[in-house]
């Protein structure tokens, strides 16, 4: 009977895990693709010196901005010089604005006097000529260094986040959002060693589509959850400096457990949840490792059987 059990729990926890893996993988393939218009890498193209610099960038703002609305769960852009040190695009898609504005990031109408309008003059994004707003500028590099430099967000990219924000109107639950800063390439077809890089692309997205996994508990029983976490870390990275994998740290819950959603973005000593130590020293920081404990505890001491 543990046998069935345990098998019955693997194959779940390896389908969640996919589910994940594919819905960032899918974050990461958008985030790329942005960067890789043409738009933003003729505008990254023109140095700063010359004459015709900001009314290119007036140009591609403007054709980019159309561009986004058809990406109902990208809320911000940013572009940014090859050193992280200015930004030379910032936009609000409308969905951001609908969501800066439900979740009193920004007041109403916020962005009334800055919109980017479409080839029939209806409202396509919004310049952020401010940069990003409230809280949302510590997903942004070069609003918010602290010890980030370029070669953290060269090939797969710089995950920052996850941010909760509550609700100020009657729509129930918070809302969960992060960035993802890709490289914007001179050549995109180019082997990857050949290209040059022009600059940063930052993109801030909604996690609902994260969250609607998280949510889906079937086949885990009644007080089944899934459960998202990774290193208490601004950068989502573990540091392995010394060539070992060590989990000393801190882990935390990157998105709401459905049965305990008040532990999001909370953290506990890595020590205190075996299991979890486990899998991670298993995988060594690289993942594809899968495993079943049908008699564990959590964080908290609860009994419970853990797959991953």
């Amino acid at each position: 009977m543990s046998d069935l059990r345990s098998s019955r729990l693997e194959v779940i926890a390896l389908l969640k895990s996919k589910e994940l893996t594919q819905t960032l993988l899918l974050l990461s393939t958008t985030a790329t693709s942005l960067a890789a218009r043409a738009a933003i890498i003729n505008a990254l193209a023109i140095p700063e010196t010359h004459e015709n610099f900001t009314r290119n960038w007036t140009t591609a703002g403007r054709s980019f901005g159309v561009l986004l609305s058809t990406y109902p769960d990208v809320l911000y852009i940013s572009v940014q010089n090859t050193t992280l040190e200015r930004c030379y695009l910032n936009i609000t898609t409308l969905e951001g604005n609908k969501v800066f504005e439900e979740y009193g990031i920004v007041a109403e109408n916020y962005y009334d006097s800055s919109v980017i309008l479409d080839s029939l003059n209806k409202d396509a994004a919004y310049n952020a000529l401010d940069g990003a707003p409230g809280n949302v500028s510590s997903l942004i590099p070069t609003e918010d260094r602290g010890d980030i430099g370029p070669a953290n967000a060269t090939r797969s990219g710089l995950f920052l986040g996850p941010l909760m924000f509550n609700t100020t109107t009657e729509k129930p639950g918070p809302i969960y959002v992060a960035s993802l800063t890709v490289p914007v390439y001179n050549n995109t077809t180019a082997v990857l060693s050949a290209r040059n890089i022009l600059g940063y692309m930052t993109v801030v997205f909604n996690l609902r589509s994260l969250i609607d996994i998280t949510k889906s508990t079937e086949g885990l029983g009644r007080t089944g959850q899934v459960l998202l976490l990774g290193p208490e870390s601004r950068m989502n990275r573990w540091d392995n400096t010394s060539g070992e994998f060590e989990l000393t740290a801190n882990y935390q819950y990157i998105l709401p457990p459905t049965s305990n959603p008040h532990l999001a973005l909370q953290s506990l000593p890595m020590s205190r949840y075996p299991v979890a130590m486990k899998a991670w020293q298993n995988a060594n920081g690289k993942g594809g490792v899968a495993g079943v404990d049908l008699a564990t505890k959590d964080a908290f001491g609860t009994k419970s059987s853990v797959g991953y």
